[in-house]
């Protein structure tokens, strides 16, 4: 099984390719500006699709980040795969960045930011988009999984990421379109999670 992965709203976006477990991913290097998303992740699938000696027709499935974090982010990333699947049928897994927190350090709280002023919280099973001062209140004494920037005079423990979740993204997504949890690139949602949930 082949599977391309896309990941658009990291600080460092990039792109993978699942095939039989074994994992190629394509990203920014440390010590290189961090592109748009929109000028990097088309080259990236092209190189890995080049140097794995496959072809888009040969995939067995897309994976991207579905959010919540960046609109612009969200939205390039579920474009570009609307344009590889053009004219094309392939099932789609959209996988939510704070379940890709989550796998990368379960114990911590996965929190993404937003804005300046706004982050999305997963605690106790819920996902909350707080303030600044309800973001320190909740996760003050605890390990975080941080996507971004924190509140200032926090009170938590932070791993904030700053790689490219590409590689996590194509290992999770690999896993739903096996279990057949993969939808047509229609029917993905983005997960913006907005004022609904606000605490």
């Amino acid at each position: 099984m082949m599977i391309l992965a896309i990941d658009s709203i990291s600080e460092r976006p990039g792109a993978a390719l699942w095939r039989d477990g074994i994992i190629a991913v394509k990203s920014p290097s440390p010590s290189e500006k961090v592109p748009r998303a929109s000028d990097r992740l088309l080259p990236f699938v092209s190189e890995l699709l080049e140097e794995a000696g496959a072809r888009l027709d040969q995939l067995d499935g897309i994976a991207l980040t579905a959010g919540p974090g960046s609109f612009t982010g969200i939205r390039v990333g579920l474009a570009l795969v609307k344009g590889l699947l053009f004219q094309r049928t392939l099932p789609v897994a959209a996988v939510s960045t704070l379940d890709l927190l989550a796998d990368l350090e379960s114990a911590a709280l996965p929190s993404v930011q937003l804005r300046k002023t706004e982050w999305f919280l997963a605690l106790s099973g819920e996902t909350r988009s707080v303030d600044a001062e309800t973001w320190r209140a909740l996760t003050s004494g605890r390990d975080v999984i941080l996507l971004g920037e924190a509140p200032t005079n926090h009170q938590a423990r932070i791993n904030r990421v700053v790689d490219s979740l590409a590689r996590t993204v194509a290992r999770m997504g690999a896993e739903k379109i096996r279990q057949g949890n993969g939808v047509p690139v229609e029917q993905v949602t983005p997960l913006y999670l907005r004022n609904t949930y606000v605490a």
